[in-house]
């Protein structure tokens, strides 16, 4: 059988969808979250990575049963804004893209990298940080692919 899970954001609140089992699952806490990204690891565990509304920070969840229930919250930065994430072909190394730290025009901030390495299922272990993007100029959209040890990244300006 094929398992789809889906994610979704209505208003600050965010979701993890069972399409299979028509489960909805409200991913911790609620009203709370200005942006997100999600994905799935080669040992089938989710992380959900969540910019705080109110505070600017990002933190992290995992879930080792398909988004039904969510572990302990991992706090990634206290000063960054709208995580995008990535992960290695092999799966077991994720990539974190997010401004910061946040300026007032937050699209004219650094654009930072955190690698991290899945240790054991629903675990990841830091593997180092670094910024990518330092130009003023507004970043709008950006994106990092991975593959044969290769990284690449990139952004709109405009």
């Amino acid at each position: 059988m094929i398992l789809f899970i889906a994610f979704f954001q209505v208003g600050f609140d965010v979701y993890s969808w069972n399409v299979n089992s028509s489960t909805l699952n409200p991913v911790m806490v609620a009203g709370a979250y200005r942006a997100f990204d999600a994905e799935i690891s080669s040992t089938n565990s989710m992380y959900v990575f969540l910019d705080s509304l109110a505070t600017n920070n990002i933190v992290r969840y995992s879930s080792l049963d398909y988004g039904y229930n969510w572990g302990v919250r991992g706090s990634i930065t206290s000063a960054g804004a709208f995580p995008t994430i990535s992960k290695s072909v092999s799966g077991d190394t994720l990539f974190l893209n997010y401004y910061g730290p946040v300026l007032v025009d937050t699209a004219t901030s650094v654009i930072r990298v955190a690698r991290y390495r899945e240790s054991a299922p629903g675990t990841l272990a830091s593997a180092g940080f670094q910024d990518v993007a330092t130009s003023t100029m507004p970043k709008y959209e950006y994106k990092m692919a991975v593959g044969n040890g290769i990284a690449w990244f990139i952004y709109t300006k405009t």
